[in-house]
């Protein structure tokens, strides 16, 4: 059972890399294209400048189905933290298919268009919704995955190290796709007329794609250092550590290497001697043979103390 529930795992996520490499191949081909149509065929030409390109308007719904996956594959993580938790999943899942739609409309209005004066003035806030709702899913779905994950902290000091590294790991991947995507709303909401917003955004997905291998990498490098010896693990220590580490190891009958090293062990050891002696086959013991025994007993105890 536990086989095939892995196999199955690595089965979809293989599917989902697969994906998320055709959708960057056709992102990074709609990006050639814009820029050949922008810096050569209209070479010169400012006016074309308002005009949006067809290809420009396809990357952001590439984009958006780049992020729906990313965030899908971390959602489900999160089902499976909180064993099922539906109250939680359900609201992501929404916000998520939120994101999805926006783009949808502002690809459609886009290409319907064909002008970003004109596009501003009536769908700003249809492209303004799915920059926000993406910027706001990551910091949500960082904040639950590092709760779960440090709900699983235990008392012993080599388990704790492994939830250490995947707290990082998961900050490090919600912090770099938000941070992107906060950075292409604000250019968006205060600097729209220079294009530094279509800038920031075109990156959007290749980090979100570079998240999700960095995913998939931290869990065969973890795994490997699960499987390794304690100095492995002592050589990939955080640079920091988490307040609740310490404290806790001491709580729980302290069981961190500081606290066995200061132990007191206490090892008692009873010696018992036997000593056999052969009687006379003649008969009874002589009272010279009686003397010989208690000289040796005492001789015994003499070498004891």
């Amino acid at each position: 059972m536990v086989r095939s529930r892995s196999m199955a795992v690595s089965s979809g996520a293989r599917s989902h890399l697969g994906d998320l490499r055709a959708l960057d191949v056709l992102h990074s081909s709609m990006v050639i294209t814009a820029n050949w149509e922008d810096l050569v065929v209209h070479y010169g030409a400012f006016a074309e400048l308002n005009s949006i390109a067809w290809s420009i308007a396809v990357t952001i719904a590439l984009t958006a189905v780049t992020t729906f996956i990313v965030h899908g594959f971390f959602i489900h993580r999160i089902y499976a933290l909180s064993k099922g938790n539906l109250y939680i999943t359900i609201p992501l899942i929404t916000l998520a298919l939120l994101r999805v739609g926006a783009a949808s409309v502002t690809t459609s209005e886009m290409i319907k268009l064909g002008n970003y004066p004109l596009f501003v003035s009536r769908y700003s806030w249809v492209f303004t919704l799915g920059l926000a709702v993406s910027a706001s899913l990551d910091i949500l779905i960082t904040i639950i995955m590092c709760y779960y994950i440090r709900r699983g902290r235990t008392a012993f000091v080599r388990m704790n190290r492994i939830i250490d590294i995947l707290t990082l790991y998961t900050v490090e991947n919600g912090m770099i796709t938000c941070i992107a995507t906060a950075l292409s709303l604000f250019f968006w909401l205060f600097m729209r007329y220079n294009f530094a917003f279509l800038g920031m955004h075109l990156a959007i997905n290749k980090l979100y794609a570079n998240s999700f291998l960095a995913s998939l990498n931290a869990r065969k490098t973890l795994a490997n250092k699960s499987q390794g010896s304690g100095q492995v693990m002592e050589a990939y220590a955080l640079p920091l550590r988490f307040p609740s580490s310490q404290s806790r190891d001491n709580r729980n009958g302290g069981l961190s290497p500081h606290t066995q090293s200061k132990q007191a062990v206490e090892i008692t050891i009873d010696v018992e001697q036997t000593v056999q002696h052969d009687l006379n086959e003649d008969g009874p013991s002589t009272d010279a043979d009686s003397q010989s025994v208690e000289s040796e007993k005492r001789a015994m105890s003499d070498k004891t103390h």
